[in-house]
Formats: structure tokens, C-alpha cells, sequence
């Protein structure tokens, strides 16, 4: 059965390779070339550097006066009429009037007719109107309609500039504030494209590690078969019973479950590595087929300032500090006053400047606007209180992360130091159990021990062997964590 199951499993991955591209060998830099390239985290991270990259430029700009042009249309449905009736306007003698007051003479009324009032001609008195004001010998008269003024049709546009002064360092803050959010996304992509390196990492030898227990099993499964037929020999030679030879074979399954399970396995690692670095998941890729050079661990890690200072996240919180601290200084802007100057021409129809007439008219301006807030009911003080709060909460979230990065460079560090160590016992280990299934076969051969010791000294030979590759992926995965604690990525 077991051998079935390998056959279908096996005709199983020819029929999708046979639907794929042709093999891709790659080592560890072509996979993070790949997955600096593909992988959708990264492509995410650096389209949010963008956005923060465009909005630092568009808070430079507010440096800068602002120019516009503004037009507008109004339609409306009536005229202007100041007036509901006919004026009529009394013509006076120059000499009625006092040239140094511009009023009317006092002694007007003691010669109304030559002072032009009219008076009843045989006694002299002043006529007077039904509202009881003197009645006067000329008038001008000014009709109602042509009082009106405006038209259904208005017009006005015209370009304006805006230039600040002084708005109490708001601008400048903003624009601090947009530089660091600049550099928190520069240190986003980099930490983003840091754990994907670590993961390819712990991918790629994962398949190495897989890669190589496969080799092992095929190379167990070959020394088992020469057992197994060395003991159908002896059999038959009436030396053992065919329960050794039984017991050999089970062995061979157990191995050959194992195989399977390691190719399986391989099978998945492959599609979770080519999953990171951006590849079609059932793409076949080839990998280098060895753990070469083993890395040296480090001496015990100093100068940790300069350590903790390389790492990202410190970046990020240094400049969500300095955001805090600018974002103080803007709720203290907000007690300073605002000036600005402004320019502005305008266009107008109707034309106010001749008469209201169907025309356009034009002129322009300039301006000066002075803000000085008084009395905001407290809002101002609450909120430079919390942007205060605020910047006592970054720093401390700056120092405690200081303190949890040196104590994670210190474990990875022994992390390291520990699977170094391991290599070398698994190495020293892998030397006695070949010593010791050379022994044990020799003794098998001179029939000194049972069948079952030698198997057993296989299998511990198989077990030293598979725990070295372990151990050594183990230290690969180790080194490119202390370099990540370390910023050395």
C-alpha cells in the first residue's frame, strides 16, 4: 500500500509540472530579489511612502502665497429702486447759501422772493406746503423710474493672491510634521522588506532542510534494501529466520513513511517560499541542495546604542516624537496672532463705477488681515495640555522600546551563540553514530549481535544525521535574526 501511495503521489506532481514553466534554479538572493520585486506587502508599503511623500511637498507649498481666480454669476429677478417716488429738489440763489457753514443764510427768510421762496405778494409772508415747509419758486425734478438700478444679468470674477505672514510657526510645524511622516513610511518599507527577508530566510531553509531529510531517507531506504536483501540471502542459507528479515522490512516501510512525508512536506514548503517571493504557487524551483558556510557567531554585542539607534522602530518613534513635539507647538500658535496680505482685481458687470451701466468695470485692491484670538472658553489650554500629555507618552514609549530592543539583541545573541553549539554536538554526534553502525555492522556480519541492534544503529545514525541538518538551518535562521535585532538586514 505504502508503495502505491508513492506511485499516485508521485504521478500526481508530474501531471502539474508537467502544466508549469520550465524549472527555476534559485539560490537565497535570487528569492529576495524576487520578493523585494513581487511580494504585495512591500508594493504596499511603498505606495503609502508616496502618499506621505506627495503630502510633505503639498505642506512645503503652504509656504507660498496662493493665487485663484474666482468668478461668479448672479441672476436676479429684480432692480434696485431707491427710491418709491418722484423727488422734487428746491433751486436756491447762491447767495442763499452760507459759503462758510454751505447752509442756508439765517436772514433767508427776511427776503423769501429774491432768496427764492415764494411769498404772498401783497403781505409778504411765506407760503408754506402742506407738510408745513416752505414752498420755494423752483424746483428740479428727478422721476421715480430713474431712480432704479441692477440688472437680471450680474457678473463678477477676478484673479486674488494671499500671501501669510505670520500665522504663529503653524506652517512651519505642518511642514515638520509631514517630513517626519515622510520618514516613518521610509522606515515602514524597510521594516516591511526586513521581515520579508526573514521569512524567505526561514522558507528558503526550510526547503533546504526538507530537501536534505529527503536525500537522507532515499539514502536510509538504499542502506536498508542491501540489508534487507544481505538477509534474504542469509536466509536462505538457513542462518536467520525469515522474522529478521520481516523485521527489516518493516523498518524499510517506516523509512519509506518517512520519505513520503519529507516530500510532502518539501512539496508545501516550495509553495509557501514561492507564495513570499511572488511566484505562481505551484511553480517548481530548484535550490541549492546544501547548507554551505556556517556563520560565525559574534562576540557578545557592545556599543548597544549605536545598535538600538540603527533599528526602524526606534526610527519610527523618534519621529512620532517629533511630531508630538510640533504638534505642541501649533496648539501654542494658536494664542499668536494671524496676518496676512492679500491682492485681488476684480471685474464687475454692471459697472458701479459708471452709473451701474451694462458694461464692465474694474479695479483692485489690496488688503492686510490681522487674526488676534481673546477668549476661546478654555479650548486653546486644553488642547496644548494634551498635545503636552502627548509628548510625554511618545518619549516614554521611546525609552521603554530602547530597553525591549536591548534585551532582544541579548537573546538572540545567546539564541545564536546556542545553535552554534548544537551544530558542533550534532556534528560530534553524527561522528559516533556512523563509528557505531560501522561497529555494529561489522559485529552483525561476524554475528555477534542480533539484527535488531544493528537497525537500532541505524536508526540512531539516521536520527544524528537528520538532527545536524536541523541544527544547521537552525543557525542559518538564527544569524539573520540577531542581524535583524541588529540592523544589519
Amino acid at each position: 500500500m505504502n508503495k502505491i501511495l508513492l506511485i499516485l503521489i508521485l504521478l500526481f506532481n508530474a501531471i502539474i509540472l508537467q502544466s508549469q514553466n520550465d524549472t527555476l534554479y534559485l539560490n537565497l538572493d535570487d528569492c529576495k530579489n524576487l520578493a523585494l520585486e513581487n511580494n504585495y506587502k512591500i508594493k504596499i508599503a511603498n505606495s503609502r511612502k508616496q502618499v506621505s511623500e506627495h503630502l510633505r511637498k503639498s505642506a512645503k507649498t503652504k509656504f507660498f502665497g496662493e493665487f485663484s481666480f474666482t468668478g461668479q454669476y448672479l441672476y436676479t429677478n429684480k432692480a434696485f429702486k431707491l427710491k418709491n417716488q418722484n423727488l422734487f429738489f428746491p433751486v436756491l440763489p447762491f447767495w442763499a447759501i452760507d459759503q462758510e457753514t454751505m447752509g442756508l443764510n439765517e436772514n433767508i427768510m427776511e427776503n423769501p422772493l429774491i432768496n427764492g421762496i415764494l411769498a404772498n405778494p401783497l403781505t409778504g409772508e411765506v407760503m408754506y406746503d402742506s407738510e408745513g415747509n416752505p414752498a420755494f419758486l423752483l424746483y428740479s425734478y428727478l422721476p421715480e423710474d430713474q431712480l432704479v438700478f441692477g440688472t437680471h444679468h450680474n457678473f463678477m470674477f477676478g484673479p486674488g493672491f494671499i500671501q501669510p505672514i505670520y500665522l504663529g510657526g503653524k506652517i512651519k510645524n505642518i511642514y515638520k510634521i509631514a517630513q517626519a511622516s515622510e520618514s516613518i513610511s521610509e522606515s515602514q518599507v524597510k521594516l516591511t522588506e526586513d521581515e520579508i527577508l526573514f521569512n524567505i530566510e526561514e522558507a528558503y531553509w526550510r526547503v533546504i532542510t526538507l530537501q536534505e531529510k529527503e536525500k537522507l531517507a532515499i539514502k536510509y531506504l538504499k542502506m536498508l534494501e542491501r540489508l534487507i536483501e544481505d538477509l534474504e540471502n542469509i536466509h536462505q542459507e538457513g542462518i536467520i529466520t525469515y522474522n529478521d528479515v520481516l523485521k527489516a522490512k518493516v523498518k524499510y516501510n517506516e523509512v519509506e513513511l518517512q520519505y513520503i512525508k519529507a516530500n510532502n512536506g518539501l512539496a508545501l514548503s516550495k509553495m509557501a517560499l514561492c507564495q513570499i517571493i511572488g511566484l505562481p504557487l505551484y511553480s517548481e524551483i530548484k535550490l541549492e541542495n546544501e547548507i554551505s558556510e556556517l556563520p560565525i557567531l559574534p562576540t557578545i554585542p557592545t556599543n548597544m546604542e549605536e545598535k538600538i539607534s540603527s533599528r526602524e522602530e526606534i526610527k519610527i518613534l523618534e519621529q512620532t516624537e517629533k511630531i508630538a513635539l510640533a504638534n505642541q507647538k501649533i496648539s501654542q500658535s494658536r494664542f499668536l496672532p494671524n496676518i496676512a496680505v492679500s491682492a485681488n482685481y476684480l471685474f464687475t458687470n454692471p459697472n458701479p463705477y459708471n452709473g451701474f451701466e451694462k458694461e464692465f468695470g474694474s479695479d483692485w485692491s489690496l488688503g492686510l488681515t490681522v487674526n488676534i484670538p481673546i477668549f476661546h472658553w478654555g479650548d486653546r489650554i486644553h488642547t496644548m495640555r494634551a498635545s503636552k500629555s502627548l509628548m510625554e507618552y511618545t518619549n516614554l514609549q521611546l525609552q521603554e522600546a530602547e530597553q525591549m530592543i536591548q534585551l532582544e539583541i541579548m537573546q538572540t545573541w545567546l539564541l545564536f551563540k546556542e545553535a552554534v553549539k548544537k551544530v558542533d554536538l550534532c556534528e560530534k554526534s553524527l561522528m559516533q553514530a556512523e563509528e557505531n553502525l560501522r561497529l555494529s555492522r561489522d559485529s552483525f556480519n561476524e554475528g555477534m549481535i542480533p539484527l535488531s541492534d544493528l537497525l537500532e544503529a541505524q536508526a540512531m545514525w539516521q536520527s544524528a544525521f537528520s538532527s545536524l541538518i536541523e541544527s544547521k538551518s537552525e543557525l542559518k535562521v538564527q544569524e539573520i535574526a540577531y542581524r535583524k535585532t541588529t540592523g544589519q538586514l
